[in-house]
């Protein structure tokens, strides 16, 4: 039967055509909002890890943090290694596990302790998810990990299933060209793909889906000798169209069409070597949905989405199947211990961007889970901003069009299994060979509009060899070209906002950027030259194109300024005030000194001229310190006030934590103050001081990061 696609993705890229029995629900709503192509896949254990509420109420809170989003599909994992229900063909991951060991109650948060809880409540835990993403509008569907390897060299774990602990002997990978991977199932194994398939069916049987994602990516590394690759390639195209079969079967049983995708490599021939001959099966008819992707050690931002794209859309002949993009949660320039960052919402939209540019028809985020969400390095999206405008922007050009995007140079993660995996950076420009290659930054479409004010940045390890001559601190150190065209040094990158690579080896490592003139950054390619002048000998580990920076709203004002403090604690440099506008989020910031031996404390910051401020946040210490648990006089008892002038002769009150209905800010926290539109006035400085004149620890807020924007 042909399957014509009704949910959100596959409506808004196809000729629609009714199929005989749909759901209402979702029918109706991706007929009406086409944009909603945006592709989540949920992990198996980050709600328990995460919340872990396993109650109705719970997990309609989940659901509905995607409301108003653009996300239009959410893959529900159900299984790693074991399962997150109890079936017939594998056990769950707290069955058998007892009630007294770490593994119950500390292992995962405690995860299986409350999943058990909740389903002794009568929680159905996919069950629940579907039909709440139902009532919602999303469309739910099933994805399965083909050979995850979690633990794997740790056979007590209870993450594991009888299965594979019986069947040792069916591991492979001792010649495996990757660490993490040393010990997958073998499908060359009747046993083991039959298990799968049956796991595979009891899915379909159990779950009531719109659609079944075979995710090869976790994991497809099973052939490790050439010679097993066309049996391996007969293996998973059998075993493809079987579970087509079984869909098809179903079809009938739920009264609607269920789809088939897969999840597989970024490049072309490194799927052919593992086996997965995505052409035939697009040929044949047999998935509707392909996400091309990296594994998991970095995003990939130069994937073959052209060919991809010419294979199954032209050369086999299936103008309907759909091309999604993965963007995975890490963003690296190297495999080794090179700079590295979690994915934040403007990398997220450099590669959106480019992706679509280069023809996928969605975008598809794996392993962006709530659990990252936070203010600072270890997150990727700030919660108050980032991470539901990121799920409202990545579904299109058009509405990323202006926003600040990064384009960096990453690597692939996975290779074919006679390569290496290789990464142009880092690279090494001496008095020898002062110049490097073309660095090629796929930037996606350039708008003369609205794509302004671009830079090149680099990163450098200061202390190359120990020697610590590596900085580039002058224009006389290193010089830029993009597309043959002079950059000019700006210095050290300020407006970068969290998060921002950082040297995973600990080196001092340093971010510069460079002016492109405007006119030169072109759609696509652009070719990045770097070139160390005057015999310096400079480690280059990073490089990226900056889009946007200048645009309102998006600026941080207050980097780097102008700031000055009634004191600071024990007159460490850790506490100076300027550490509240230096732009990282650590341990440090600004707190006042204690006792004060005057009163009110306060902070003031200078813009350097008059801003129409339309939001300003502040960032609490990342750990709790002085006092008991229970005090709730932490971070509280201050308020906000900007000025025209330095004295504050008539202040403007912009918020307090009284005013404001927030008596206190946890930990690790964000507030984030929005000044309604008719209380926006000009402004120069901004104050942060004491609402009273107490002597009393801690309550006054530790400003890690202060930001303000137009």
């Amino acid at each position: 039967m042909k399957r014509i696609i009704a949910t959100a993705l596959f409506a808004s890229l196809t000729l629609f055509i009714a199929p005989a029995i749909c759901h209402a629900s979702t029918e109706n709503l991706f007929r009406t909002n086409p944009e909603k192509s945006i592709i989540f896949n949920e992990d198996p254990m980050e709600y328990g890890y995460r919340n872990g509420n396993f109650t109705s109420s719970g997990l309609a809170s989940w659901a509905d943090q995607f409301v108003d989003t653009n996300v239009g599909t959410i893959m529900l994992n159900t299984q790693s290694g074991r399962a997150n229900y109890s079936g017939y063909t594998t056990e769950a991951y707290w069955e058998g596990v007892a009630h007294d060991s770490d593994y119950w109650t500390t292992d995962l948060n405690g995860l299986r302790q409350k999943h058990y809880t909740g389903m002794l409540n009568g929680i159905e835990f996919t069950e629940e998810r579907i039909k709440l993403l139902r009532e919602r509008g999303i469309s739910p569907w099933v994805s399965i990990r083909m050979n995850d390897v979690h633990d794997m060299s740790d056979m007590d774990n209870p993450l594991h299933a009888t299965f594979t602990k019986q069947h040792q002997s069916m591991l492979v990978g001792a010649n495996s060209p990757f660490y993490d991977d040393q010990r997958c199932l073998n499908y060359l194994n009747p046993e083991v793909r039959n298990w799968y398939f049956a796991t595979i069916r009891e899915n379909i049987e159990r779950y009531d889906m719109d659609g079944l994602e075979l995710d090869f990516m976790r994991e497809s590394y099973t052939l490790f000798d050439a010679a097993d690759r066309a049996a391996l390639t007969e293996v998973y195209t059998q075993l493809v169209k079987d579970i087509r079969k079984v869909l098809d079967q179903y079809e009938m049983v739920r009264g609607h069409e269920i789809y088939l995708g897969v999840r597989v490599p970024a490049a072309v021939h490194v799927a052919v070597d593992y086996g997965l001959d995505v052409e035939e099966w697009s040929r044949l008819g047999l998935v509707d949905l392909v996400c091309v992707t990296a594994r998991w050690a970095t995003s990939d931002t130069d994937m073959e989405i052209e060919k991809w794209t010419e294979l199954l859309k032209t050369q086999a002949g299936n103008k309907n199947i759909i091309i999604s993009a993965g963007i995975e949660s890490i963003y690296r320039s190297n495999y080794g211990q090179g700079p590295g960052q979690y994915t934040g919402i403007e990398t997220t939209r450099g590669m959106a961007h480019s992706f679509l540019s280069r023809g996928a028809d969605c975008i598809y985020l794996y392993n962006h889970m709530n659990e990252y969400i936070g203010t600072g390095q270890g997150h990727m999206y700030n919660q108050f901003r980032d991470w539901k405008p990121m799920l409202q922007q990545v579904n299109s050009i058009e509405n990323m069009a202006g926003l600040v995007r990064r384009h960096a140079i990453t690597f692939r993660d996975r290779v074919a299994h006679n390569e290496n995996v290789t990464s142009v950076l880092p690279i090494v420009l001496t008095p020898a060979t002062p110049q490097s290659q073309d660095l090629n930054v796929h930037v996606g479409s350039v708008n003369e509009t609205y794509d302004t004010d671009n830079y090149v940045i680099i990163g450098v390890n200061q202390n190359y060899n120990g020697t610590g001559a590596g900085a580039v601190t002058s224009a006389g150190d290193a010089s830029v070209k993009i597309n043959g065209v002079e950059c000019s040094y700006v210095g050290d990158v300020v407006t970068i906002n969290e998060p921002r690579p950082k040297n995973l080896s600990y080196e001092p490592f340093d971010l510069i950027r460079y002016k492109v003139p405007k006119g030169v950054l072109k759609s696509g390619y652009n070719a990045v030259v770097v070139e160390a002048l005057n015999g310096k000998t400079i480690e280059l580990q990073w490089v990226e194109v900056y889009m946007n920076s200048s645009l309102p709203g998006m600026r941080n004002l207050a980097l780097n300024k102008t700031v000055t403090a009634s004191s600071y604690f024990e007159e460490s440099t850790h506490y100076i005030p300027e550490r509240a506008v230096d732009g990282t989020v650590d341990l440090w910031g600004w707190t006042p000194m204690f006792p004060a031996d005057t009163k009110p404390d306060w902070w003031m910051l200078d813009l350097g001229e008059a801003y129409n401020v339309s939001r300003i946040e502040i960032v609490a210490r990342q750990l709790r310190d002085g006092g008991d648990e229970g005090n709730v006089a932490y971070r509280s008892n201050f308020k906000v006030q900007g000025s025209a002038d330095a004295a504050f002769t008539a202040p403007v009150e912009i918020a307090s934590t009284g005013s404001y209905g927030q008596s206190v800010i946890e930990p690790g926290g964000t507030w984030n103050i929005t000044i309604p539109e008719e209380n926006i006035t000009p402004i120069r400085y901004v104050r942060i001081i004491e609402q009273d004149n107490e002597n009393v620890a801690y309550t006054f807020p530790f400003l890690t990061e202060v930001r303000v924007f137009e």
